[in-house]
């Protein structure tokens, strides 16, 4: 009976050590998950002005960005927070006209050096885009916007009032949503496209394949490259 107390005793201390082990070894791996996460996501306070909640190299929409002022200026805004290091951002448009691309649009671009990180946003406003069901002929103004990059800025103010009017009516499709897009140096990011056919995409890749330009006179699409 004594011998049986025994091995029941040393059962339940080995149990509690089995116990105590596990626990400190979960609660170890918790720590360095939640610490490899915060530093992934840059919430880290160390992680230098990089946007948090945005891994690096990723790119992202921000929907809270728009001023009431800019949407009483603006016909349409759009507004994206980075973190990337590069030599280059380029922002620009392209025009397809059916199933060719005919004209390129390049607003500006900030270069630095190889390597240098490329933090902050930019955000863009377009006038007189006359998008309501009431309007014949949609046409484009003048495209506004704004590149900021860790301690670099540039300002745009280009003229789209050479690009057609939209005579069968205006759709619009944003491509770049509010979760964080990865970004590939030397691949162009389509933001936002304008459509003649009052089609709008969720798909970028179908949006320019041969099938969808077929049917559609003129498609206008924003894009960022990253180099």
């Amino acid at each position: 009976m004594q011998k049986s107390d025994s091995t029941s005793k040393k059962g339940k201390h080995i149990n509690k050590k089995a116990f105590y082990s596990i626990t400190g070894t979960l609660t170890l791996l918790l720590i360095i998950a939640a610490t490899l996460y915060i530093n992934h996501m840059n919430y880290w306070p160390f992680n230098n002005d990089k946007i948090k909640g945005l891994p690096d190299e990723h790119i992202r929409a921000v929907l809270d960005k728009h001023s009431s002022v800019e949407t009483l200026l603006f016909s349409q805004v759009g507004a994206y927070e980075m973190n990337y290091s590069g030599s280059e951002i380029r922002f620009y448009a392209e025009h397809y006209h059916y199933d060719e691309r005919s004209e390129t649009i390049d607003f500006g671009s900030i270069s630095r050096f190889e390597g240098d990180d490329s933090i902050g946003q930019l955000i863009w406003g377009l006038t007189d885009l006359r998008t309501t069901d009431f309007d014949e002929d949609p046409s484009f103004g003048s495209l506004y916007a704004q590149l900021e990059l860790s301690g670099s800025s540039l300002s745009f103010n280009d003229s789209l009032s050479t690009l057609p009017e939209f005579t069968e009516g205006l759709a619009t499709s944003n491509f770049l949503g509010s979760e964080p897009t990865k970004i590939k140096k030397n691949t162009p990011i389509p933001l936002l496209g304008w459509s003649s056919s009052l089609s709008s995409y969720s798909d970028y890749e179908y949006s320019i394949s041969p099938e969808a330009m077929a049917d559609r006179e003129d498609y206008i699409v924003l894009y960022l490259e990253f180099k």
